[in-house]
């Protein structure tokens, strides 16, 4: 089974999430980023109890090159 859940940041104490990524984790030791067709075939196979979706976004100081964006900013808009 893989287990996303203990990588989510808990901010009201009652094991509801925001989504959004502890901030004491590392790369390689708590998690590694795969593409979405690999991830859905580990899912299918042992299971998931919570899916991580990240996206990879143009560098701004590496002109042609890629970063994952493990903390996106989420922004909410008034109407």
């Amino acid at each position: 089974m893989i287990f996303n859940k203990q990588l989510i940041h808990d901010d009201s104490g009652a094991g509801e999430n925001t989504g959004q990524l502890r901030e004491d984790i590392l790369e390689y030791h708590d998690f590694v980023a795969v593409s979405k067709d690999i991830f859905e075939t580990l899912a299918n196979n042992y299971g998931c109890d919570y899916q991580i979706i990240r996206l990879l976004k143009p560098d701004p100081t590496h002109p042609n090159k890629m970063y994952l964006d493990l903390f996106p900013s989420i922004f909410f808009l008034s109407v």
